[in-house]
């Protein structure tokens, strides 16, 4: 992303029962997928359906990207954010 050339609109301004199923979408999509820590779901909604376009499982962090915004958004620290990624990362001779 180039700085100034897009925009983020956090929270999204979707109507609350097409955010909770964008929101369960996702969430659907993380648990089957088994996917830790941290990974972007990127949807599009088109005639007031969500389109899942991909999930990102390693998505950028300079201060451009779209997770640190995320963060500070929902209110969370970056350094509490990578604290948690950290300590919930498989470590040898610890079952994932």
């Amino acid at each position: 992303y180039t700085q100034g050339m897009t925009e983020l609109i956090l929270p999204a301004p979707l109507p609350p029962a097409l955010t909770a199923r964008v929101e369960g979408l996702a969430r659907d999509i993380f648990n089957a997928f088994e996917l830790r820590n941290c990974a972007r779901i990127d949807l599009m909604i088109q005639d007031g359906a969500p389109w899942v376009l991909e999930i990102n499982t390693q998505p950028g962090m300079t201060a451009t990207s779209d997770i640190p915004a995320m963060l500070k958004a929902a209110g969370v620290g970056v350094g509490a954010f990578l604290v948690a990624n950290l300590e919930n990362a498989p470590h040898p001779g610890r079952a994932a």
